[in-house]
């Protein structure tokens, strides 16, 4: 309607609309698909998990199959982690921490019927020219594009198979019904950058329903602090000095914290540095990124989610959905990218009210030295030469198969 003004929508409405395109496709008619913008925190994955055990209740011969499209690993595990305590033991992940045996034995139970929510990222998913080799005869109930941002910001860098989804998503439409629901808390809404008409085209979606939720949380504190010119004195002393007098406040406090760094070597010569200035910080602190190995990523994540660290000094491999409940600061050593990344990360501080009724969200920045970082990011994330070469032979890929 073009209006700004909001009401109160509540996620039963929303679940039924997803629920209503779901049995329109199992009609074996076009649905509409559906577009859903909410605030970190506000139960998205709830919204499409509810919809897959209720349409398995529902329609028990059908038995349709909910895949759901994630970015990362950690992510994936811990929602199916999550649904497996609560008693929910049909869902798995298929990822490339996965040993053969596992991935197979998962394979299986999929076309056995026995799993119903399969979470994976997009490069899995594209690297079967036929989507039978992982799901069998199985009807797709719905497709669920989580974290839908990463489709037109990461797919435009680093990702580029988030890029060719919308055409493989389309391939797939070719032989079944169902609808593409996606899910973020941070797409721009008009303007310039139109996140929501960028993921739109991209996914290829029809005729999506919309609800552009209120994003903003009012549950956390945001501290920016200008310092004063270095005259003379070197960044990484000041900042890491400072850094190490927070962390020590927090430890007394006992205040479970995230530190953001842009680069895993910047984080880790920090690490360094504070453990040698203040040794007795160094077994509260544990650290993830990237290219540490799955085994290493899952002993951090646990000793932080378990209480047996406090401080976890990560890049942004450690956000988007991550589902902590009991974090209290989000610190920014320096920018780790945009503001859709800004709004990310501080959206894991006061998941759970009851434990952290609010948050804060704290960056200490030097104006000359702190912002290379973000020209440096653009940089890494320019597409290469190998990038395009393997854009060109996805085209040439897609070409041939129609």
């Amino acid at each position: 309607s073009g209006s700004h003004e909001t009401i109160d929508v509540s996620q039963a409405r929303i679940i039924e609309d997803i629920v209503d395109q779901a049995e329109v496709a199992l009609e074996n008619k076009v649905p509409r698909d559906v577009f859903i913008t909410a605030s970190t925190g506000a139960g998205k994955s709830v919204m499409f998990q509810i919809p897959a055990l209720y349409l398995l209740a529902k329609h028990p011969e059908a038995r349709p199959l909910t895949m759901i499209i994630s970015p990362l690993i950690g992510l994936m595990t811990d929602q199916v982690d999550s649904m497996m305590a609560h008693g929910i033991q049909n869902a798995r992940t298929i990822n490339s921490a996965l040993a053969p045996s596992e991935r197979e034995e998962i394979v299986q139970q999929i076309k056995d019927n026995e799993i119903d929510l399969l979470y994976l990222s997009p490069e899995t998913l594209q690297n079967q020219a036929d989507i039978t080799a992982i799901i069998g005869d199985r009807h797709i109930g719905m497709i669920i594009v989580d974290e839908a941002h990463t489709v037109v910001t990461w797919g435009k860098s680093f990702r580029a198979d988030y890029w060719y989804l919308g055409l493989y998503l389309q391939k797939l439409r070719k032989t079944q019904h169902f609808p593409i629901v996606t899910f973020t808390a941070t797409a721009t809404i008009g303007g310039k950058s139109d996140m929501f008409r960028e993921i739109r085209d991209s996914l290829n979606m029809i005729d999506p329903i919309r609800y552009i939720g209120y994003v903003k949380r009012d549950d956390i504190d945001i501290g920016i602090t200008q310092l004063p010119t270095l005259k003379g004195k070197d960044s990484l002393e000041v900042k890491v000095s400072l850094l190490a007098k927070r962390l020590q406040v927090w430890l007394r406090n006992g205040e479970k914290t995230l530190i953001y760094f842009p680069t895993v070597t910047l984080l880790n010569t920090v690490k360094r540095n504070i453990i040698a200035n203040v040794p007795k910080l160094e077994p509260q602190i544990r650290a993830y990124y990237g290219n540490m190995t799955p085994p290493e990523k899952l002993n951090s994540l646990n000793d932080f989610k378990d209480g047996n660290a406090l401080f976890m000094f990560a890049t942004k491999a450690f956000g988007m959905g991550i589902d902590i409940s009991d974090i209290k600061n989000v610190y920014h050593y320096a920018p780790t990218g945009d503001v859709v990344d800004y709004v990310q990360e501080i959206g894991r501080v006061a998941r759970n009210h009851d434990l952290v009724p609010r948050g804060n969200a704290i960056f200490d920045y030097l104006k000359a030295d702190d912002f290379k970082y973000v020209k440096q990011l653009h940089g890494m994330s320019t597409i290469k030469t190998w990038q395009l070469k393997d854009a060109m032979k996805k085209i040439l890929e897609l070409y041939k198969t129609k």
